[in-house]
C-alpha cells in the first residue's frame, strides 16, 4: 500500500516525446559525460522497444516491458526521504505480481541502492541487475 498520498498519481509518456525532459532529469544528477552515452543508448533502445519516462510524486525514472520483465533504467527522487521512492518500487511490484512478471533493475552501479533493493526489498543481485521474482 503506498505510504504517501493514497491517490497519488503514476504518470507515463513514451520515451520519443520526452527526449529533452529526459536529459534534463538525468543532468541533475551530474553524470558528466556519461549522461550523453546513456541518453544515446535509450534512444538507440526505444527505437525497438516501448521505453517510457515515469513520473510518481517526486520521482522520475525510465522503463521498458521486455518479455516476461519489467525494466528500470534509472530512477531519480528530487526529495529524497519523502516515500516516493518505495511508492515508486511498491507499483512496479503491484503491477509484477499482478501480470506474472520479474521486476529488474538494469546495471546498478550506486551501491547504496543496490544494498537497499537486496536488503529492504528482497532483490538479488545477477551480474550487475538487481532482480526480483514476484
Amino acid at each position: 500500500m503506498l505510504k504517501t498520498k493514497p491517490k497519488l498519481p503514476f504518470l507515463v509518456i513514451d520515451w520519443k516525446n520526452l527526449k529533452k525532459e529526459s536529459e534534463r532529469i538525468l543532468n541533475n544528477f551530474n553524470a558528466s559525460k556519461n549522461v550523453r552515452n546513456f541518453i544515446k543508448s535509450i534512444e538507440i533502445l526505444s527505437k525497438t522497444k516501448k521505453v517510457q519516462l515515469f513520473q510518481l510524486g517526486t520521482c522520475k525514472g525510465v522503463w521498458y516491458p521486455e518479455g516476461s520483465e519489467y525494466r528500470i533504467l534509472f530512477v531519480f527522487n528530487t526529495k529524497k526521504g519523502n516515500g516516493h521512492f518505495n511508492d515508486v518500487l511498491e507499483r512496479f511490484e503491484t503491477s509484477c505480481k499482478r501480470e506474472d512478471r520479474i521486476l529488474v533493475f538494469e546495471e546498478v552501479i550506486n551501491e547504496e541502492l543496490a544494498k537497499h533493493l537486496i536488503e529492504k526489498r528482497g532483490f538479488v543481485m545477477r551480474g550487475s541487475n538487481c532482480i526480483k521474482n514476484l
